[in-house]
């Protein structure tokens, strides 16, 4: 009877103790899986796409024309800051700019100081949520000390004049300094002379304000004046990367 007792108690104890092993095991599995699934959705502030930059477009407007959009993102240190001008044709110029929110593993955002408004980075384009019908396109930007140029790969056009290969495309410059004329940029149609190395200008128009905000300071429609690339820093760095 004895060893009956005896053996009892000893499969009683067995078992309590392999419960507490399983209990605590359990404890250990739900916490490495609660681990993960934070792991899945925390944020990212980056993704592979390239993301930085200028972008252009203009968008759809239920009163308007449309509206002329300026859209540019920089990583500066911690945060993402932007800029956006956006001008309603026929109507009122509009500027924001600020600190960039990233949400969704980094490929949206929105404008914190910008009625909370969602854009959706990826694949050279940026689409505002409440504007989706036009998408703005990833510009290229060529920079020197005092201005950049903003040139849409799309729009080129490239071909042959007296056997020379020629590259014509409409290009925005943007001043940091207005100018002595008192404009802060300039948009025109250009057109590169490759075997020349030279180029010319048509449809100039100035503007007091950048990205062609405020307002005219002049417009030109006089022939092209021919120009050597050499001369202007901009056109050096086009000229090398579509005439070569």
């Amino acid at each position: 009877m004895k060893k009956m007792l005896t053996l009892l108690i000893f499969i009683g104890i067995m078992f309590i103790s392999s419960c507490a092993s399983s209990k605590q095991v359990e404890k250990k599995d739900v916490s490495t899986i609660a681990k993960v699934a934070s792991a899945k959705i925390k944020p990212k502030t980056n993704f592979t796409e390239p993301w930085e930059g200028y972008y252009h477009g203009v968008l759809s407007c239920s009163d308007c024309r449309g509206i002329d959009t300026w859209f540019f993102l920089q990583k500066q240190g911690e945060d993402t800051l932007f800029e956006m001008r956006e001008r309603f044709l026929g109507q009122k110029n509009r500027y924001v700019d600020g600190v960039f929110e990233w949400i969704k593993y980094g490929k949206n955002g929105y404008l914190s100081s910008y009625e909370n408004k969602e854009v959706s980075l990826g694949f050279g384009t940026a689409t505002l949520k409440d504007n989706p019908s036009v998408k703005l396109k990833k510009l290229t930007p060529f920079f020197a000390d005092d201005s950049v140029l903003l040139l849409d790969e799309s729009s080129m056009m490239q071909g042959k004049t007296s056997g020379s290969k020629v590259v014509g495309f409409d290009g925005m410059i943007n001043f940091s300094q207005a100018t002595s004329y008192g404009y802060k940029s300039h948009k025109a149609k250009y057109l590169i002379n490759c075997k020349k190395r030279t180029y010319d200008i048509s449809r100039s128009a100035y503007y007091k304000g950048r990205y062609g905000m405020r307002g005219f300071v002049s417009l030109l429609a006089k022939a092209p004046e021919i120009l050597h690339v050499r001369d202007n820093a901009l056109m050096q760095q086009v000229y090398e990367r579509y005439c070569n």
